[in-house]
């Protein structure tokens, strides 16, 4: 027969294991959860700041290609016209 003490004892082993598996369920869950919620502040943070900088990209990679392309075309043309000068020389002669 069990005294009132060793029943004391089971049913405090049993509550602290009826705890501790309650608390492991928790934690689980709760890890789950700051995992969703951190995967959407992710996203979140990734449309708030990212989208508007990626336009911003796109406007100054245009306005960068725009100028190259402007400053090159002098230079090109000139690049064209002594070439057909030289090959002119070439092909018809210094007069």
């Amino acid at each position: 027969m069990t005294t009132a003490k060793e029943r004391h004892a089971q049913e405090l082993a049993a509550l602290r294991a009826e705890y501790d598996e309650r608390v492991a369920e928790l934690q689980t869950h709760y890890r789950a959860h700051l995992t969703n919620n951190k995967s959407a502040a992710f996203w979140f943070a990734t449309c708030v700041v990212g989208v508007p900088l990626l336009i911003i990209g796109l406007c100054l990679g245009a306005v960068g290609m725009y100028a190259a392309q402007e400053s090159m075309i002098p230079r090109a043309m000139e690049a064209l016209s002594r070439g057909q000068m030289l090959e002119h020389f070439i092909t018809k002669g210094n007069p």
